[in-house]
Formats: C-alpha cells, structure tokens, sequence
C-alpha cells in the first residue's frame, strides 16, 4: 500500500507541473516597441525648461508630439504642439492673448539615456 500513495503523489506532482507549464505556455510576452522617445517625460520637461528661458509662457501637450528618425542613426527629430501665452498689459490689459505654436527638437539616443540637442 506504500508503493501506491507514494506513486499517486508522484503523479500528483507531476500533474501539477503540467499545468502549470500550460498555464504560463498560453501567457503572451510582454515584450513591445520601446516607447517614443520624444514622450518621455525627461525629454519633454528639459523641452519645457528651454522654452519657458525665452520668457514663454508655455503648455505642452504630448499627445501632440510626433517623431521621425534623423540623419545620423541615433539622432530622433521631433515636434511638439505648444500653447503659448503672450501678457502685454500696455496692449491686453490684464487678458492674456494665446496662440499655437510647433517647436522642434532633436534628440540623441545613446545606452545611458537621452541627450536633447536643439530646441527650435
């Protein structure tokens, strides 16, 4: 009686590793396009730094952001769509005026991370 419970585990066992290993077989991979590089946040925050040192009141929407590869390899050219707010007192008064604006960039890619090389 011995032999058999100690069969009936052993089948038990591998039973359960069989399933188990049906169970992982139909779990897709998780392996997808890397994510644009001009949304990453990094990115689109130092965008934001250089536009707002032009004394630009600014609002970028990365939903708007489109990129497309540049000469060099490494090199990504991208475009955002920016609100822009102009304050004039003299002129306005206090009612700011806003207008659209696209501002390009270039960004390198590299193994540590992402160089942004010109703001337009």
């Amino acid at each position: 009686m011995a032999v058999s419970c100690e069969r009936r585990e052993a089948d038990l066992i591998r039973a359960a590793i069989s399933l188990v290993a049906m169970l992982l077989a139909g779990v897709p991979a998780c392996a997808g396009a890397p994510p644009p590089v001009c949304k990453n946040p990094d990115v689109l925050d130092w965008v934001t730094l250089r536009l707002s040192e032009r004394n630009l009141y600014t609002h970028l929407y990365p939903s708007t952001v489109s990129e497309a590869p540049g000469a060099p390899g490494d090199v990504v050219r991208c475009n955002v769509r920016t609100q822009v707010f102009l304050y004039d007192a003299n002129r306005n008064g206090m009612m700011p005026l806003s207008r659209w604006e696209v501002h390009g960039y270039a960004v390198r890619t590299g193994p540590n991370g992402f160089v942004v090389l010109s703001v337009d």
